[in-house]
């Protein structure tokens, strides 16, 4: 690391040879290794080095120690100018009985600053290295690398390697030059670095072993002072690359890769008799030093498959087995003949296994009849509805029917699908039948199936009897136990209240009938020329109903007269009155008619006193008695049995 100001470069050479033939090294003809700059290299100090002893700054002090010389020695065959080189660039691992051996690797000197790290590469894989000697170690250290167990590892590819150098400048990390931080790297190889051609180091030869060789390197880039002893290293277990020549199948490494037999130039080629058919050339393989055709295909005899197997050109010619007899004589089998028929042996002539089916034979000619039919096993029936399927089975005389499950029957009325169809209860199952009655009120209706039960729909059932005439709980007797309020009784379909005493029994329009009344009937009743029936009472024909007499004021225009309803001076008839005219209600005198319609009132008409009015009152009410009365005589009596006169 240490810069050297000399002077121009034919005094740095005349220093050199002068020192050189002060020791009584070779003639200055020998080669030597000069920097870019035309300097012989490694420069020394010829007054210090090697007389001092001191291998700082002298490189030939260190060689001295390695080759076993005294450090101040003069006599060493091995000269730090003259015998320096920049190659070999790379190395070899010498291997015993196929086992690669160890490198050991000796720190010697570090005459630099930095703190320099050593190591190894595989040559065909330069970006993965691996350190020998790190920074951490001082002169005087040294290290062993196992190569089988590097190629073990799968670290060393059994190669060529080659060495570098890994520096601390300008990493900014710190003065240790190590593999995680590294400045620059200088590669033994010197085309892997990245400063030009600037020797970065130089290599010796031990001349007392073969295998090995003395590092020197300069740590700068482009620059320094070339001493070559910024890190100094001795290596033992090195061999020289050979000189290189085609590699061929001999158990050499002819062309020096440090591998045996890698891709010979006599191998690789196309070995064998043909490729034709299902023939195959093979390859020319090295193998421990002899050549063999590996996988070569041969021709075999011909078989039924498709193939050129005897690789003659021509398919499936006469293939074994051709005309053999097949197939079997068992069952309803009977022998053939194979034949090859594109690739496949078919047996031509005879009759063959079938699937086996229930038919009391045979068919798959296993020495077994009907063993596992094709048409059994299988499910049978249905599954709709109420049905459940069963299983086909084959039974003693070869026929295949259904077994187990249930099958459809007639459908009923039950919510279930007996027939299954998939519908429930569909057509009416168990009805359509007449129902009911037509007695009375009610009439017949049909039979119908509703949610699983038969119903009698459509016609008209019976109900509670009431008072009306007509038989509503259609057992025959029409009003029979028909209920009636306050004392009334059902009598010819009206609640009839019980008949009174006197002439008049009843309310006007009713009769007395078995002791209640009832309305009047006109059904059997004749009325004389001039009168008519109302209520079963025959009445003059210019008497309204409910008006006034002749020559009597109606009270209103339209009088109701309400039934046996008895008021202050009489009873009101029932019945529309007719023409009356309009007047102030005043004193009512009258008499029970029993419902004749007529109301007898007393009303100031114009200038007509009271006196006038009674007596055309009572004269009306005359005529009407003696009317009724009459009329009476003349009406039978209409119940069985009467005796001619109604309320009596």
């Amino acid at each position: 690391m240490r810069k050297l100001q000399l002077g121009s470069r034919g005094t740095l050479r005349l220093a050199s040879l002068l020192v050189l033939s002060s020791v009584g090294i070779a003639s200055p003809a020998s080669a030597v290794v000069e920097q870019i700059d035309g300097r012989v290299m490694p420069l020394f100090d010829p007054a210090t080095c090697p007389s001092n002893g001191s291998a700082t700054g002298c490189v030939q002090v260190a060689l001295n120690i390695g080759e076993g010389f005294p450090n101040a020695a003069t006599n060493n065959p091995l000269q730090s100018v003259f015998d320096a080189q920049t190659t070999p660039e790379v190395f070899a691992i010498p291997q015993t009985g196929g086992v690669f051996g160890n490198v050991l690797v000796r720190n010697m000197v570090e005459g630099a600053g930095f703190e320099n790290s050593f190591g190894w590469y595989n040559v065909d894989d330069p970006d993965n290295r691996f350190v020998i000697t790190p920074c951490a170690d001082e002169p005087g250290s040294q290290r062993t690398v196992n190569f089988q167990d590097e190629f073990t590892a799968g670290n060393y590819t059994g190669g060529f390697i080659g060495f570098f150098l890994i520096t601390p400048e300008d990493n900014g990390a710190g003065n240790c030059g190590e593999a995680a931080t590294p400045g620059y790297i200088y590669f033994t190889e010197a085309a892997r670095n990245g400063d030009g051609n600037y020797v970065h180091y130089l290599i010796y030869t031990s001349k007392v072993d073969s295998r090995r060789f003395y590092f020197g390197f300069e740590d700068l880039f482009r620059g320094g002072d070339n001493d070559f002893e910024d890190m100094f290293l001795q290596v033992d277990g090195l061999v020289l690359p050979c000189v290189p020549s085609s590699e061929i199948c001999n158990g050499e490494d002819d062309n020096c890769d440090g591998l045996i037999d890698n891709n010979p130039v006599d191998a690789g080629g196309d070995c064998g008799l043909t490729d034709a058919g299902v023939c195959e050339l093979g390859v020319v393989e090295c193998n421990e030093g002899e050549l063999e055709c590996v996988g070569e295909i041969g021709p075999v005899q011909e078989q039924c498959n498709g193939l050129d197997d005897d690789c003659d050109f021509v398919v499936d010619n006469d293939p074994a087995g051709d005309g053999d007899e097949c197939g079997t004589d068992v069952g309803v089998c009977t022998y053939g003949s194979q034949t090859c028929v594109g690739g496949v042996f078919v047996c031509v002539g005879g009759t063959g296994p079938a699937a086996e089916v229930c038919d009391l034979l045979d068919n798959d000619c296993n020495s077994e009849v009907d063993d596992d039919p094709l048409d059994a096993g299988g499910p049978c029936g249905s599954n709709v509805g109420e049905c459940e399927p069963g299983i086909l089975v084959c039974n003693a005389v070869g026929e295949v029917e259904c077994e187990g499950g249930v099958g459809r029957t007639d459908e009923v009325c039950n919510l279930l699908d007996d027939d299954c169809n998939g519908a429930v209860d569909d057509g009416n199952p168990g009805g359509g039948a007449e129902c009911g009655t037509d007695v009375g009120v009610c009439d017949f209706g049909s039979e119908i199936c509703v949610g699983g039960e038969i119903e009698c729909v459509g016609g008209v059932g019976p109900s509670e009897e009431i008072c009306d005439g007509v038989d509503n709980d259609c057992n025959g007797d029409g009003d029979a136990l028909a209920a009636c309020p306050n004392g009334s009784q059902c009598v010819e379909g009206t609640c009839a209240a019980p008949c009174g005493d006197g002439e008049f029994p009843c309310p006007g329009g009713q009769i007395c009938l078995d002791g209640y009344c009832v309305e009047g009937s006109c059904d059997d009743v004749t009325c004389d020329e001039g009168e008519v029936c109302r209520g079963g009472i025959c009445i003059p024909e210019d008497i309204g109903e409910g008006g006034a007499g002749p020559g009597v004021a109606a009270s209103s225009a339209e009088t109701t007269g309400e039934s046996g309803t008895t008021s202050q001076n009489g009873s009101t008839g029932s019945g529309d009155g007719d023409g009356g005219n309009s007047g102030s209600p005043g004193d009512n005198y009258g008499l029970a008619t029993g419902g004749s319609g007529l109301r007898c009132t007393t009303t100031a008409v114009g200038s007509t006193d009271r006196g006038a009015s009674v007596a055309a009152a009572l004269a009306l009410l005359g005529m009407a008695v003696a009317t009724r009365r009459s009329r009476r005589r003349r009406n039978a009596d209409p119940r069985p049995g009467g005796t001619g006169e109604v309320g009596r």
